[in-house]
């Protein structure tokens, strides 16, 4: 895939560029690769480039942190040095030039996620879990879904999907910012099928480092059931979050606590909780293995015994 559309770009940049003046210079990528290469095109918001083994790609300005335009060409020793080799591609530096995605979201990281198991015997399961999710850290802006689907012997057993919006504000300076969140459940064995709630407030950084970042938020809003009672109640929503711990360079742990009480009803409430851990597997092709556990417990469970949801799950992650 990334290959027909490395190809791709080299076609628009021969076509497009033919009559423009190249200019030898080194870029440095934000994710820290430098490329050697010749500027064939600059533009309001990105740079086409020509490079030995991409070939002709465009570079979103978004994605570079320096431009190096040497004044005179050095000369060349006899003894071959490192800066004279071509640079190797990696999937950083070709995803961030030629990924369908990033052109889509330019200044956003995503990942897809896909998991799975399976056994045959006395009793016959399966399990499958789809994910994607993207993010834009600056901003803080990030939304994404799964879907999760178990099976034993022949019979369904969990089909849920969930998908979520967060918006962050943040404020020069200080560690308040505001935020609206929006989030829609679907569940095949609850009381309701189908779940939609939208929430606003305010949150506080904690701690926030290069490695840990901690943050809570206090707000309210509405949530609404379909195919339940089909009513439409307020909700409060006092949350904390590990939202990222780096004890290495190839692990990231971030975890959450989200109450929300029914304004309502006194005394209820739900309550959902969850652990990730992303470990890189190969970091050149962002290739990453993540696992997880997640627990909603809603005090009124209306037709259902069950007040607990539990889900555990391990999924390859690929970044883009």
């Amino acid at each position: 895939m990334r290959t027909v559309i490395g190809m791709s770009l080299v076609a628009l940049g021969l076509f497009g560029h033919a009559d423009v003046v190249a200019e030898v210079a080194t870029i440095t990528l934000a994710t820290g690769e430098n490329l050697q290469v010749t500027i064939v095109d600059r533009h309001d918001a990105s740079v086409t480039v020509e490079h030995t083994v991409l070939g002709v790609i465009e570079i979103p300005l978004s994605g570079i942190s320096a431009i190096a335009e040497p004044e005179a060409e050095p000369q060349r020793t006899s003894e071959p040095s490192n800066t004279d080799a071509p640079l190797q591609p990696t999937a950083a530096s070709v995803s961030t030039a030629s990924s369908f995605w990033t052109t889509l979201f330019p200044d956003f990281e995503s990942q897809f996620e896909l998991g799975g198991s399976g056994s045959s015997g006395n009793t016959k399961t399966g399990d499958v879990r789809i994910g994607l999710r993207t993010e834009r850290e600056n901003a803080r802006i990030k939304f994404g879904g799964t879907y999760q689907q178990s099976t034993s012997s022949g019979t369904t057993v969990r089909n849920q999907a969930n998908a979520f919006m967060v918006h962050d504000w943040l404020f020069p300076n200080s560690p308040w910012f505001t935020f609206v969140s929006g989030n829609y459940d679907y569940d095949q064995f609850r009381a309701w099928n189908h779940r939609v709630s939208g929430f606003g407030g305010v949150g506080y950084s904690l701690a926030k480092h290069e490695t840990f970042e901690v943050a809570t938020r206090i707000g309210g809003g509405l949530t609404r059931e379909f195919g339940g009672n089909n009513e439409l109640r307020p909700e409060g929503l006092v949350s904390a979050a590990l939202i990222k711990w780096k004890p290495s360079d190839a692990q990231t742990v971030s975890a959450s606590a989200t109450l929300y009480p029914d304004l309502s009803e006194f005394f209820e409430f739900r309550f959902l909780a969850g652990l990730e851990w992303l470990v890189t597997i190969d970091q050149a092709d962002g290739l990453n293995l993540k696992l997880g556990i997640e627990n909603e417990y809603e005090s009124n469970t209306a037709y259902s015994k069950r007040h607990n949801d539990l889900k555990y799950y391990g999924a390859l992650v690929l970044e883009f």
